[in-house]
């Protein structure tokens, strides 16, 4: 029996010291970042709007050529503190949608809503665009998250869309995965380990691996194949679409019901923008919103009218999300928009620059 404990010992001795050594080069080597993006635990997710680990900050180092600094207030939303209670004279937006509109790979402060925001208040005042993005998401927690967010008293919620949204709706769906996730942190003794886990490079690259696993494993969806044809692209599903038409009429409802406006916004793939992809998607998608009478703000134009080529307005090489400047594009449009339109068409005195 003592050989047996020894024994056992020894091995949970070499197993410490072996997760021990691969934290060291696994930090040694900058192959896994030691800190990283968490949504909300389950007391949190009854007591705050937000979907983000609140009062967080921290550098994004997942792609080592993208650094960027990434701050959630304490109410759950990326970006500068939010105040629960609107004050008198502002007017809010909630910006809505996956990692275009989170700005993964980008600073705070080179968003979408942050650059959005600046446009406005320069031009209509006291106007604050909170940012509602998670990555990973589409219709269906987009339609969760605004729920949770009109405690804020929105004037106006602005849904974008991307060209993964379709396809995101296949496989388990992601409300449900955070919700999983929020059930397993609250267990003991998990509940005592993960705050410690989530600031170690195991961990993190753990995430890492799962998050391409997920992604991989809706490789095959219809509308994330791509098609032949002189300017293949995405090939169209009409259950999926049918869906999302359906989860959009939802939210429309929802905010009809509280007199809040809606509009739709549309951020083109690198793909499509510069002609390697149809726009076949992003038609359809304008379209049926539209026959809803909802009004909708295409980046395409913009976008191609701006010149630039893609590894400026995309962070490639390294990665398919917007730049900075690609963002700034798109927030300036946005704002010529909505700056004539209500609730803003009144108080804007100057257009947007």
């Amino acid at each position: 029996m003592k050989r047996i404990v020894r024994g056992l010992g020894l091995a949970a001795g070499a197993g410490v010291v072996g997760v021990l050594l691969a934290e060291v080069l696994l930090r040694a080597l900058h192959l896994a970042p030691t800190d990283g993006l968490s949504t909300v635990s389950a007391r949190q997710f009854d007591r705050i709007p937000g979907m983000l680990s609140p009062s967080d900050g921290f550098v994004d180092q997942r792609n080592t050529k993208l650094p960027h600094h990434v701050r959630v207030d304490s109410l759950g939303f990326r970006g500068a503190e939010i105040a629960r209670e609107k004050p008198a004279g502002e007017t809010r937006i909630l910006l809505v949608g996956d990692s275009f509109i989170y700005g993964d790979f980008v600073d705070d402060s080179l968003t979408l809503p942050a650059q959005l925001e600046q446009q406005l208040a320069a031009a209509c005042g006291a106007v604050r665009v909170i940012n509602v993005g998670v990555p990973g998401t589409t219709i269906t927690e987009h339609k969760h998250t605004i729920s949770r967010a009109l405690a804020l008293a929105p004037d106006l919620v602005v849904l974008a869309f991307t060209e993964n949204d379709i396809g995101d709706l296949t496989g388990e769906a992601q409300w449900e995965v955070l919700a999983n996730n929020r059930a397993a942190k609250a267990r003991f003794p998990f509940s005592v380990a993960y705050p410690i886990l989530r600031k170690t490079a195991l961990w993190n690259l753990a995430m890492q691996v799962r998050g391409r696993l997920r992604t991989e494993g809706h490789a095959d969806a219809p509308e994330r194949k791509v098609v032949g044809g002189a300017r293949p692209g995405v090939a169209p599903d009409s259950a999926l679409r049918a869906r999302y038409e359906r989860e959009l009429r939802e939210v429309e409802a929802t905010l009809a019901g509280r007199g809040i406006p809606l509009a739709f916004m549309t951020f083109p793939a690198h793909l499509t923008l510069y002609g390697e992809w149809s726009t076949e998607q992003l038609e359809w998608v304008e379209g049926m919103v539209r026959s809803h009478g909802i009004p909708v703000v295409p980046m395409f134009g913009a976008l191609q009218a701006d010149g630039r080529p893609a590894d400026a307005l995309y962070l490639l090489p390294h990665d398919g999300h917007p730049s900075g400047a690609g963002y700034r594009v798109a927030a300036r449009h946005l704002a010529e928009v909505l700056a004539t339109t209500a609730p803003l068409g009144e108080r804007c005195t100057v257009a947007p620059k």
